[in-house]
């Protein structure tokens, strides 16, 4: 009998080695990328955000129209341990789910910022995950941050929601740290280096 071969679902390239997906590496990060934004594509209709509940344009404010914040409001306050009682009984799969959607947002803008292809540093080439970051070009990282905190959304995020804008770049943390301190970075030697 002969033995076939995987292939990728999707693209229909064989295995190099064996995988225990049916899409290969390459095809599920581009599926996932391609959810991500058509998640946020989807929040964002022509007439406006879209209420999570009802799915109806509202003004933008919250993710959900007043109508169905007044109800839930409304509900929270009658039956206080309705919503403790199923936070703790789903504890583990929001904190899980959440982990992963903050992973592939960060993914998605490394990846972006890098021109598509596998995140790396603009500077010495590191392509280590763990160590990349987003560097603002022009300075004004920390006063950004503090906005951002201020209104309650990460950095990654804020990139996606505002379609990636100019002036942003991967770096690796000893990259950036240098450029933040001393104004040069020590693989180019040069002071106020520009990429």
């Amino acid at each position: 009998m002969k033995m076939t071969e995987r292939v990728c679902s999707n693209c229909h390239k064989p295995f190099d080695e064996p995988h225990e997906f049916k899409q290969c590496d390459r095809c599920r990060k581009i599926g996932r990328e391609t959810k991500l934004k058509w998640w946020h594509e989807k929040r964002r209709t022509a007439a406006g955000p879209v209420c999570s509940i009802c799915l109806k344009p509202h003004d933008g404010k919250y993710k959900t129209c007043e109508r169905c914040l007044s109800y839930k409001r409304k509900f929270r306050k009658e039956h206080p341990e309705a919503d403790n009682e199923w936070y703790l009984a789903h504890r583990d799969e929001l904190l899980k789910k959440s982990k992963e959607y903050r992973e592939q947002t960060r993914l998605m803008v490394l990846t972006h910022y890098s021109n598509g292809e596998t995140p790396r540093c603009a500077c010495c080439n590191e392509q280590n995950i763990e160590f990349l970051c987003i560097d603002h070009i022009n300075g004004g990282g920390r006063q950004h941050r503090k906005q951002l905190i201020k209104s309650g959304i990460t950095p990654y995020l804020w990139l996606v929601r505002n379609d990636f804008p100019e002036g942003y770049r991967v770096l690796c943390w000893n990259c950036n740290s240098s450029l933040g301190l001393y104004g040069y970075c020590p693989h180019d030697k040069v002071p106020n280096c520009d990429f």
